[in-house]
């Protein structure tokens, strides 16, 4: 029996390293059993201090694994004490050498962790003796383990199980263990070399994306505090990106989409649409198609890059030149490598209004057929007084906590001086609009977003951001973004 722990406990164990071991575990039974060897089980203990979704996971991501259909994980009981562990997920490999496996639990809710009730209660071990059955309780459960000396003999076990109020779970046929070994460590060792590349990748393109000074002298352009060259040559100062702006607001889009295209290689384009008295206003998109086999699948990274108040002057650092510098900065980056899924980077254009914006992206897309799988969006990410952090608006739908979930993990990662803070109130901003669509998508935004003094005013101005702060944000998000896409 092989248990995977550690010496601080079952609580102690790392998710994606248990995911890990317990590949490498079903390798070495097999390769065991292969050979002549003995092995009765594997399994790994998470503890109920592991929300039982998590537990979940895992069990999933060995379900989806290159390993071959027959080795399944499922719930069931492997404690030495009786009504501990119900944390323990157990993978049978084989037993008695190599012959058929096969594992049954009573019904859901079934099981008894409390009592000494043995597996075999209720079950005709006659019956199973005559079919070629051998048969042994699990410890502390209503599981039993049945090795098949004769593939024939599945038939009458299953039925005898059933007809006892077990549930059939696993199945391993002899002819399949001797090759089991061969496969899973191939898979594993592919698997392995895939992830090692795509840590290196996502390490690489973090630090692409951690240069303070460059996102700041980026911010001064948008934002007006330092002139900008326009296509064609010539110098303009960016004083208001406000919707009803309509020469000032369209300059800054040009200049967003030229930007793109020159500094990122990128495909780049204008999307005009009427709203807000009927004024024109646009989107920005910016495309980096993917290579892959899910190049079809688009993952949106987005800001607003309209601006208040509705004068003249309207810089809109904080509000939301630092998210939409944020855009050029992944961009940038990430057009250095190749996808799996394909990335569209865009900067809305009238959220202050009502996120018309993005709600025109998300139509236009659906009506399009484009399969947009998730969303990353940002708003507001430089502002710093009380807080040097990020928030991560999110819904209760699953999806959407998953995604808030990785987002959390990479920022801690890359991150680690922010604080984070997860909320399930979403409101006021792109973000919104996808998840209206049924997209799962997230908003980062900084923790002082409701103490910013200047905001919506002619003073938001890059005197007042802590550009430290957007990169570490954005690290978060670039290396979530590698997540989503996935290196090809």
């Amino acid at each position: 029996e092989i248990h995977l722990t550690d010496e601080r406990g079952p609580h102690h164990l790392d998710l994606t390293t248990m995911t890990c071991l317990s590949l490498v575990a079903l390798a070495l039974g097999a390769a065991s059993t292969a050979s002549g060897g003995r092995v009765v089980s594997v399994d790994y203990c998470l503890g109920n201090q592991i929300p039982p979704a998590q537990k979940h996971s895992v069990s999933q991501s060995l379900r989806h694994t290159s390993l071959p259909a027959h080795i399944r994980a499922f719930s069931g009981a492997t404690s030495d004490t009786v009504g501990v562990d119900d944390g323990c997920e157990h993978l049978v490999t084989a037993v008695d050498g190599a012959v058929e496996i096969l594992l049954s639990c009573p019904g859901v809710g079934g099981r008894n962790y409390t009592a000494l009730s043995p597996g075999l209660a209720g079950v005709n071990t006659t019956a199973l003796d005559k079919a070629g059955v051998v048969t042994r309780d699990v410890p502390y459960s209503d599981c039993v383990i049945f090795g098949l000396r004769t593939s024939s003999s599945f038939t009458a076990v299953t039925a005898l199980a059933e007809n006892a109020g077990f549930m059939v779970d696993a199945l391993v046929l002899p002819e399949t263990i001797a090759t089991t070994s061969a496969h899973i460590v191939a898979n594993s060792v592919a698997d392995a070399a895939e992830v090692a590349q795509t840590r290196a990748i996502k390490d690489e393109v973090v630090r692409g994306v951690s240069d303070v000074a460059g996102y700041l002298t980026l911010l001064e352009q948008l934002t007006g505090a330092t002139s900008v060259t326009l296509p064609d040559g010539s110098d303009w100062t960016i004083k208001s990106r406000n919707t009803y702006q309509t020469v000032q607001s369209l300059v800054a889009a040009e200049w967003l989409a030229d930007w793109f295209t020159t500094n990122a290689n990128l495909e780049s384009s204008l999307r005009e649409f009427s709203c807000c008295s009927n004024t024109v206003a646009r989107n920005v998109v910016a495309r980096l198609p993917g290579s892959g086999s899910g190049a079809k699948e688009v993952v949106v990274v987005g800001a607003h890059m309209d601006s208040l108040p509705t004068g003249d002057i309207a810089p809109g650092a904080v509000d939301n030149g630092s998210g939409t510098v944020a855009l050029l900065v992944l961009a940038q980056e990430f057009a250095k490598h190749s996808w799996n899924r394909t990335i569209e980077f865009v900067a809305f254009g009238a959220e202050e209004q009502g996120i018309h914006g993005s709600a025109e992206y998300v139509q236009r897309a659906g009506t399009d057929g484009v399969d947009i799988v998730s969303a990353l969006c940002m708003d507001m990410i430089a502002y710093s007084n009380r807080f040097f952090g990020v928030t991560i608006e999110g819904t209760t739908n699953a999806a959407i906590q998953e995604l808030m979930r990785v987002v959390e993990g990479n920022t801690k990662e890359y991150a680690p001086e922010l604080e984070v803070k997860l909320t399930d109130n979403s409101f006021g901003s792109d973000h919104v609009s996808f998840q209206r669509a049924g997209i799962p998508a997230v908003l980062a935004i900084e923790l002082d977003d409701t103490n910013y003094p200047h905001y919506h005013r002619a003073t938001d101005t890059v005197s007042e951001t802590t550009p430290k702060q957007a990169v570490d944000i954005i690290k978060g998000f670039a290396a979530t973004l590698v997540d989503l896409v996935g290196v090809d």
